[in-house]
Parts: C-alpha cells; sequence; structure tokens
C-alpha cells in the first residue's frame, strides 16, 4: 500500500518595510547642559543616517519589526504627578535594612533620595543625568555612551537623542559600596 503526499504551496505575501517612527528633531531635549545637548545632538544625527534593522541583519533575524507601530509617545515632564504611588515593597532595599540612595525613574520625571553622607564623602556620585551634567561635567563626559555607543544602531541612537532622564553613578578607584 503506498501512501500519497500532497503538498501545498502558497504564496508569500510581502509586507511592508517598517516605516519608522514620527519623532523629529525638535523633539530631542536641549536642556542638561552642553554635555547633554551635544551628546543628544549626535545620536540624533546617528538616529538618522543608520537604517532600520531586518530580519537579514544577524542580531535582529528572529525579531521581525515590521508589525511595530509608529504611535510612539513621549513622557511629558510631570506625567507621573498622575500616576498612583509607587508601592513601598517595591521600594524596599535589597541588600540591606537601608538605602545609600535611591532615584526611581518616572514617565516625564524622577524622585530622588539622597546619597548617604559617608558615601559622599567618600567621593561616590550618585545623581540623575540633568545633575551630574551641571555639578559633574568632567565625570559625566568621560562616561556617557561608553557602554551603549548611539551608532551601535538605530534604536540605541534614539534612545540617547531623545532620553530625559537617566541615573549616574560614578565611584572612585579603591571605594567599595556595600549599600
Amino acid at each position: 500500500m503506498s501512501t500519497k503526499r500532497v503538498v501545498t504551496r502558497t504564496k508569500r505575501t510581502r509586507r511592508a518595510q517598517f516605516e519608522g517612527f514620527k519623532f523629529t528633531q525638535e523633539m530631542v531635549p536641549t536642556d542638561g547642559g552642553d554635555i547633554l545637548a551635544d551628546y543628544r545632538a549626535r545620536a540624533w544625527e546617528a538616529f538618522e543616517d543608520l537604517p532600520y534593522p531586518t530580519t537579514r541583519d544577524e542580531p535582529w533575524r528572529r525579531t521581525d519589526i515590521r508589525a511595530l507601530k509608529d504611535d510612539f509617545l513621549l513622557p511629558i515632564k510631570g506625567a507621573y504627578e498622575d500616576l498612583p504611588a509607587i508601592p513601598k515593597s517595591l521600594l524596599k532595599p535589597l541588600v540591606s535594612d537601608q538605602h545609600g540612595g535611591q532615584i526611581v525613574l518616572l514617565p516625564g520625571g524622577l524622585q530622588k533620595e539622597p546619597l548617604d553622607s559617608e558615601l559622599t564623602q567618600k567621593g561616590v556620585i550618585f545623581t540623575d543625568l540633568e545633575t551630574a551634567a551641571q555639578q559633574y561635567p568632567e565625570q559625566l563626559a568621560k562616561t556617557l555612551g561608553q557602554i551603549v555607543e548611539p551608532k551601535e544602531g538605530k534604536f540605541a541612537a534614539l534612545t540617547s537623542a531623545l532620553t530625559r532622564n537617566g541615573i549616574f553613578v560614578y565611584v572612585p578607584r579603591g571605594v567599595q559600596v556595600e549599600q
């Protein structure tokens, strides 16, 4: 008894390429001093120069962005003020009974608990990007974009150009922070 094999072929429909986001250069923040403004401007240039990734790019071969919608919005300053409070259980220290300092990044802003004075005296810096640009420009300039460079990809460049808040941590050589 022979078995029959039926092969059905269907024509694949071609999906259109992702058209891009509706972000513009005017949306790039200009506050935060020269260091952040220059960094964001260079990141925007990289964003405009780089192509969107496709499944032909090795890191993206299993991620198809063609179905990505273009309706992303940037939060307006202070948008977090209308949100419910963060549950206290999420703000508890992970490794000790108290924080050395705490910054909570929120849509359109942040909440900051000052760094422990003992750590400050040792030269540790733990602050938000805007404050770091104003008070510690040399340290920020040395580290900004060192872990993920804007030119590494379209999304890294877009994130770098449009970021409004972030955290800057600096621990001097030889100093150990346990909190």
